[in-house]
């Protein structure tokens, strides 16, 4: 799934050709290999689903100081709803690509968080609420979900300038 020795990085899905979605276990491990294989990724497990499964967040690393001062955060986060796998993809796609030395120009003066997945138990069985139930996209105010209150714990924590928030249009809901 990650080699950094030839190919570079690539994603399960991709590595498939695009045939299935990235599974929750195919995520999980594809995250800490491109984190622990490449110099310009670290993670860390922000929370836990309903489920108990661990919520992502891919953070870059820069070595440099701005040219501007400081640094731009920026958070993107995909995934709310487990039925739009094609955020969970464009995330992971992304990441790769970080890893594989792309996009250098954006990590002069930005740092970037991406957390592919915030709904980790929808997805592995592509529905669009939780498992409580509950549409996650609309659990901002009241924060019954684990998986909500871990992201804005996230966002308290790093006050990003720029917040990107990744989903589909629905007559373009074929992830492929």
């Amino acid at each position: 799934i990650a080699n950094a020795t030839g190919n570079g990085f690539k994603t399960p899905s991709r590595a498939r050709n695009f045939t299935l979605p990235t599974t929750y276990a195919e995520l999980k491990e594809f995250i800490r290999a491109t984190s622990h294989q490449s110099p310009l990724l670290e993670y860390e497990v922000l929370g836990k689903s309903v489920e108990g499964r661990e919520i992502f967040v891919v953070r870059t690393i820069s070595g440099e100081p701005s040219m501007t001062g400081e640094r731009l955060r920026i958070l993107i986060f995909s995934q709310q709803h487990g039925n739009e796998q094609s955020t969970k993809e464009a995330a992971l796609l992304l990441i790769a690509q970080i890893a594989n030395g792309k996009h250098q120009h954006w990590l002069r003066n930005a740092d970037l968080w991406i957390i592919p997945q915030v709904n980790p138990d929808a997805s592995e069985v592509n529905q669009r609420r939780n498992a409580q139930d509950l549409d996650l996209n609309r659990d901002h105010v009241l924060l019954q979900s684990p998986e909500v209150v871990a992201l804005h714990e996230l966002f308290h924590r790093i006050k990003p300038h720029v917040t990107v928030d990744v989903h589909e249009y629905k007559p373009y809901r074929d992830w492929e």
